[in-house]
């Protein structure tokens, strides 16, 4: 059974809520590739290192390793160099889903906002310098809701109910449920989430290229897509709302 909080039948188009550097997440993405046998896989990340895939996908590149982004900031004598990365881990699941793209020979593509967009440098908690280019995942440990389930469940924090929720499932073969499970509770954090905040943080901004490049990749492609997203930006994805993507410079 297909459910249509991550799948649009319609589109031939599964969205895929992860947490960045997940194992459990990870090893369910790879079921799920296996059985869906996509026509092209989309990764949260910015899409100028769309030319640095084969280099992270070369088998003399091990991780842990970051694609790391170098940019000159503010004008005159006050301009500064500032450093950004996205990071990878063994068992992250943008990993995972770039080495079985190659591996299967199928095209890969980053669909986030270019590394030297401003909306990409408008996390606030985030320091000046060495900024990651992963979406925060601050939301999974604040909220009210959050807040409300870790009291429920007798965890202490946000962390913990994502253990005790997600990662303890690693070795569950429905990837389906799974996958369908996170969906759902990434979509009541965001439910608790202000608007306010999404807009100022970038996250809407974000959201909108890659639903664009999604749009574009399906008009594109003949067979079924998988996107791989942060949980918190899955729900949206699944939304038509037209809209022309940022280039990368």
């Amino acid at each position: 059974m297909q459910d249509p909080v991550v799948f649009d039948s319609e589109r031939q188009l599964w969205v895929v809520p992860i947490r960045h550097h997940s194992p459990a997440c990870a090893a369910h993405l790879e079921r799920l590739i296996a059985a869906v046998e996509p026509a092209a896989i989309l990764v949260e990340g910015p899409c100028d290192f769309d030319p640095l895939i084969d280099l992270v996908c070369d088998p003399r590149t091990r991780a842990p390793v970051a694609i790391v982004s170098l940019r000159e900031a503010g004008e005159g004598q006050a301009t500064r160099r500032v450093a950004s990365y996205f990071p990878f881990c063994a068992h992250s699941p943008e990993l995972i889903a770039l080495h079985t793209a190659r591996n299967r020979g199928i095209p890969a593509r980053f669909i986030d906002l270019p590394s030297t967009a401003r909306e990409m440098d408008l996390d606030m908690e985030a320091p000046r310098e060495g900024r990651p280019l992963l979406g925060s995942e601050r939301q999974f440990g604040v909220g009210d809701y959050v807040t409300a389930l870790a009291r429920e469940l007798g965890c202490r924090d946000g962390n913990e109910v994502w253990d005790q929720l997600f990662e303890t499932r690693l070795a569950d073969e429905d990837w389906h449920r799974y996958f369908a499970d996170v969906a759902r509770y990434c979509a009541c954090i965001r439910a608790a989430t202000r608007d306010e905040e999404m807009a100022g943080d970038g996250t809407l901004a974000r959201e909108a290229q890659m639903r664009a490049i999604v749009d574009e990749v399906r008009a594109a492609t003949e067979g079924p897509i998988v996107a791989v997203v942060g949980g918190f930006h899955a729900e949206t994805l699944l939304e038509k709302r037209g809209g022309k993507p940022l280039a990368a410079k």
